[in-house]
């Protein structure tokens, strides 16, 4: 049953064209020019219409922002509740301005940036009745996982396996991230696990974004 489920999780995610992951690259870009540069941290505006159908797609995704190797933001959503390229550009701004670990990006850092994209696959309940279970169904490395329990909730992206390698780790610190104890099983807990669409670059070689270039784009 496990095994079906991870094919099923593996197959619901469609991979994106060079061409579409550059122009999601550009649009996080400009939307953190945008916001960082206004003093009220202004949102790019952004009209889905406008790009291709792929990125007019009702898509989830996390923007996660590096520099020089140290993380400077993530933020996103899990559902997919609007176009790809407006959750990109919203979760990009948010992941600039309004990760509270951190204090907010400055303009004299954005040329320094890595901005890494991750859309999410139509999350996957996982039906275990132990951790056990879990643990042996989790493949390092390819699957992201949302734990729900006690009204809580949190979410870790497949990279974070880089950081966490091992499962029993990995889980422990996911259940931490929500507030909930690492050695506790609750009774009403949700495991969700998913795959991701990838990609990064430095900000300091993506092309410029630019309103009135509709090459980009549709």
């Amino acid at each position: 049953m496990h095994m079906r489920l991870a094919e099923r999780v593996a197959s619901m995610m469609t991979r994106l064209s060079t061409k579409d992951r550059e122009t999601l690259l550009q649009v996080a870009l400009a939307a953190i020019r945008e916001s960082v540069s206004s003093r009220e941290g202004r949102a790019l505006e952004i009209d889905a219409r406008d790009y291709a159908p792929s990125l007019q797609e009702h898509r989830a995704a996390f923007v996660t922002l590096h520099n020089s190797g140290r993380l400077r933001g993530c933020r996103g959503s899990v559902s997919a509740d609007e176009s790809l390229v407006v959750c990109t550009a919203r979760s990009a701004r948010a992941a600039a301005l309004f990760d509270e670990r951190f204090h907010p990006v400055t303009e004299a850092e954005i040329r320094e940036l890595q901005i890494h994209v991750s859309i999410l696959g139509e999350p996957e309940e996982i039906p275990v009745a132990a951790e056990r279970e879990l643990l042996e169904f989790l493949q390092p490395g390819v699957h992201g996982l949302i734990v729900r329990a006690a009204g809580k909730e949190a979410l870790f992206l497949p990279s974070v396996w880089q950081k966490l390698p091992d499962p029993a780790e990995f889980v422990q610190h996911l259940k931490s991230k929500a507030g909930l104890s690492p050695t506790l099983q609750y009774a009403d807990t949700v495991w969700r696990c998913f795959t991701v669409d990838e990609f990064e670059g430095y900000a300091s070689e993506i092309c410029a974004f630019d309103d009135e270039d509709q090459t980009s784009r549709a």
